[in-house]
């Protein structure tokens, strides 16, 4: 089995161990639900708020922090789901890029055959060239001799 054959059997190997089961995923959902549904008062909140005095800056504070503490949960818990799957994703995707990168050896053989049949043009059209003014020149030399 050659190498690229290899890596890709690793790679789908690592590939199938990234679907969460059920249980995780109502997990998560359980867990972003009440942070997802928040976001509409968030937004809102933050397009229509006017600070017009020290409380009002006070309880925007207070808020901001609370907005802050969902962002930072629901961040936490995306990247921690199912035992830190975001980072086995990114080692994965990492993986098949590498194998995408080992067929490229493809591409760089069928330029080089491609050099190859223009060099061999470039000579054919030169060999041509060099025949076609060996001719003229003969062409030239037989109407010049008839001319005299």
């Amino acid at each position: 089995m050659n190498d690229q054959i290899a890596e890709l059997e690793i790679v789908l190997a690592s590939t199938s161990a990234l679907t969460p089961a059920d249980r995780e995923r109502a997990a998560l959902v359980a867990a972003l639900k009440p942070i997802a549904e928040r976001i509409p008062g968030y937004l809102e909140y933050a397009s229509s708020l006017i600070v017009n005095n020290a409380g009002d800056a006070t309880n925007a504070a207070r808020y901001r922090d609370t907005i802050l503490g969902d962002a930072a949960e629901a961040e936490t818990t995306l990247r921690e789901f199912d035992d830190k799957l975001i980072e086995r994703l990114f080692k994965t995707h990492r993986a098949w890029t590498a194998l995408i990168g080992r067929f490229g050896v493809l591409q760089d053989a069928a330029k080089k055959v491609k050099q190859a049949v223009i060099g061999w043009q470039v000579a054919e059209a030169a060999k041509y060239e060099k025949e076609r003014q060996r001719l003229q020149a003969e062409a030239d030399e037989r109407a010049r001799a008839g001319d005299a």
